[in-house]
């Protein structure tokens, strides 16, 4: 007989596997790596988008679906997975929905460390990955635990785009660790999760750090000094996405990463 797992995903959704699938679909980057590196399935995952790019392996013999907002249904479907791992925020609801009708997908909605845990450990029951799953997130509050107490924190603005201007609000994982990070955000009183801005509104709300995300937008030296010819006083810092906005795996190394930023803090 073969055993069913169900799972609540974190839209509420009911999500039913049977026995243990073999074959694997992540729509989401950090996800990929999660299940590659952190649980050891690189050869169960069968499509990936087109920003999956950890581990570098995935590259050579993983077929690729597109954009997260742009997968190919149709060639999804012809690899005949047996679960779809997606994300609100990445993906969109009417591909979602559509890939529903022929397999099923865990949605991930996850908007702290505590959400990016919940998802881990149901991703982990549904591939019984569950001590895996709770040995990684074990290291992680491990490693976010000793990080030295802020004593008193400095205000950012963490810029994700470019023309216009998109920073990160409240109720976002990026905003989760920039706390952790030991920074206040200066957009967390805006109402939406990334909200459009402009140069004078950032000077406007006085921030003593503006940080540059590598990604979705690739902000370069150029633009460092762009800012920092505009905005003398404020530390102008290059910062690894990843290291911010990616769940799974490279939390574990996001610690240490924060206290390298915060040594230019102090």
């Amino acid at each position: 007989m073969i055993k069913q797992k169900v799972v609540i995903d974190q839209l509420g959704r009911k999500v039913e596997v049977d026995g243990d699938p073999q074959r694997l679909v992540s729509l989401v980057p950090s996800i990929t790596e999660l299940l590659a590196v952190g649980f050891g399935m690189e050869e169960q995952v069968v499509g990936v988008t087109d920003y999956c790019i950890h581990p570098a392996s995935l590259l050579k013999n993983k077929v690729r679906l597109g954009g997260p907002k742009t997968i190919d249904v149709k060639k999804l479907q012809a690899l005949a997975p047996q679960l779809v791992i997606a994300s609100k925020e990445e993906n969109t609801r009417e591909q979602v929905l559509e890939m529903a009708t022929f397999v099923p997908v865990y949605v991930a909605d996850v908007k702290s460390k505590a959400d990016a845990f919940e998802a881990m450990l149901a991703i982990g029951r549904l591939l019984r990955q569950e001590r895996q799953s709770q040995q990684l997130i074990a290291q992680i509050k491990s490693a976010f635990a000793a990080l030295p107490k802020v004593e008193k924190r400095h205000s950012a603005a963490y810029l994700v785009w470019k023309e216009p201007f998109i920073a990160v609000g409240a109720d976002t994982f990026v905003h989760d660790m920039l706390l952790s990070a030991g920074f206040s955000n200066v957009f967390a009183s805006h109402h939406t999760q990334y909200p459009a801005t402009s140069f004078n509104e950032i000077a406007a709300l006085r921030p003593q750090y503006v940080l540059l995300s590598s990604e979705p937008y690739p902000f370069s030296d150029e633009h460092k000094n762009w800012f920092e010819e505009r905005l003398p006083g404020v530390e102008i810092v290059l910062v690894d996405g990843e290291m911010f906005s990616w769940y799974g795996v490279r939390m574990a190394k996001a610690p240490a990463y924060f206290e390298e930023i915060w040594e230019l803090a102090r």
